[in-house]
């Protein structure tokens, strides 16, 4: 079994407990206001999840190492499955030493890849070790928190300021580090845009692995924004991330221009990548609403990019071929839905029923993750032993 083959399930399993806890809060099935849950899961249990299946399945490709063991794959799952099990507990350090545990496993995978390489990794693919050890240190933050206070629960043992990066680094830097480094390689690829394959050295020697200037300078970037954002200066934060993911998708997804591939996912994955744009200008336009203008960034740009992005895995990995990426109803129902749950959710604060209107937004979400399930989940199990097209 290939490790998106887990990964993606298991992954989309926590996306819906951490959007469908919304729905129980409405319904009064759920007693705690699920605000920290909810983000926790969609981050640490939703993308984390997914990321590992899909990178442990691509990085042996892209680095000319061997395929993930059944050891490494088996503790992985081990870890999916608890972080899956702990999710909306109310005490946050299962969750926190399991996130720990599984993000530390995932390194030593990489790590052990990396040094055994006979092809370099795409360039991008830094930003991508950049934004697992934004995650990495982050959880080791919140776990350090959680530990302190599980001993001394009269103590305030950390400040309020490194919590602070903690959350700012694993709900904001992993993601726009993931998905720039991920999208930079894929997306070009599945819209049509050249991008040149990786090709291994001459003479059988192991590549020289080292990040390109440009790449060490959005790294920069993203830590300037999340620590402008640490320290209170939101605005400056948030300009400095869209002025970053500006750059880049303008540069190497070329976002202002239609692609090349008019297929239903080509179209779908453009979508996303305006959805990063205008859900990271949200916040330095309109600051007041910056909580919710963020969630076009979430919805618009980071679920849907993961849902475009398994379909490509799912139907190359599967050998099914990629005519259901040119015309799919099941992706054009996934876009129509996130665009309504879009739409509902960064309408709610001026709706006078608040809460009525986030559980809306998450039915949406869940109807279109159904629908996208309906045909893709399926062709998850199969699997062709020789590299994707």
């Amino acid at each position: 079994m290939a490790p998106y083959q887990w990964g993606f399930p298991l992954g989309f399993l926590a996306g819906i407990g951490g959007i469908g806890v919304w729905v129980l809060f409405w319904t009064n099935l759920f007693p705690l206001y699920p605000g920290v849950l909810h983000a926790e899961g969609m981050i640490g249990g939703f993308l984390v999840i997914v990321a590992t299946g899909f990178l442990m399945t691509a990085l042996p490709r892209f680095s000319g190492t061997r395929p993930a063991s059944r050891r490494e794959s088996g503790f992985l799952i081990a870890t999916s499955v608890a972080l899956l099990s702990s999710l909306l507990f109310a005490w946050r350090l299962p969750f926190h030493t399991t996130l720990w545990l599984h993000i530390t496993c995932w390194f030593s995978f990489a790590l052990s890849r990396l040094r055994t390489a006979t092809v370099a990794p795409p360039p991008p693919f830094f930003l991508v070790g950049v934004g697992w050890a934004i995650a990495w240190c982050s959880t080791t933050v919140w776990l350090l928190a959680d530990l302190l206070t599980w001993q001394w629960p009269a103590l305030s043992p950390l400040s309020p300021l490194l919590l602070r990066g903690a959350r700012q680094g694993l709900l904001y830097g992993f993601p726009i580090a993931l998905m720039l480094g991920i999208g930079a390689r894929i997306v070009p690829m599945i819209q049509g845009r050249e991008t040149p394959p990786p090709t291994a050295p001459s003479g059988g020697e192991r590549p020289v692995i080292r990040p390109q200037p440009r790449f060490i300078g959005y790294a920069a970037v993203l830590l300037c924004g999340l620590m402008a954002k640490t320290w209170g200066q939101e605005q400056l934060g948030h300009l400095l991330l869209a002025l970053l993911v500006t750059t880049r998708l303008v540069s190497d997804w070329r976002v202002t221009e239609t692609p090349p591939v008019r297929g239903t996912l080509s179209r779908t994955l453009w979508c996303a990548a305006w959805g990063f744009l205008i859900g990271l200008w949200g916040p330095v336009i309109a600051p007041r609403y910056a909580i919710h203008t963020t969630h076009i960034f979430f919805i618009g740009g980071v679920t849907l990019l993961i849902f475009g992005v398994a379909t490509r895995v799912i139907l190359a990995h599967g050998d099914y071929g990629l005519r259901l990426e040119q015309r799919s109803w099941a992706i054009r129902l996934l876009l129509i839905a996130f665009l309504l749950a879009l739409g509902t959710r960064i309408t709610a604060p001026f709706i006078t029923n608040y809460f009525s209107h986030l559980a809306y937004a998450a039915i949406f979400w869940l109807l279109g993750v159904a629908a996208w399930s309906w045909t893709f989940a399926p062709k998850l199990f199969r699997w062709k032993a020789r590299p994707p097209r």
